[in-house]
């Protein structure tokens, strides 16, 4: 494989990854969680 195509590769997996988070950031199951996370963890000290 070429630098170039690897690059290219690598690019569009970013871009998949990024729309995936956007995706996640959007769901509530998510925010919930890490309002839970966040009180586990101030409570751990």
């Amino acid at each position: 494989m070429s630098l170039i195509q690897e690059y290219r590769q690598t690019e569009a997996a970013i871009e998949e990854l990024k729309q995936r988070l956007e995706q996640l950031n959007s769901d509530e199951r998510l925010k919930k969680e890490r309002e839970f996370e966040k009180q586990r963890h101030h409570f751990s000290y």
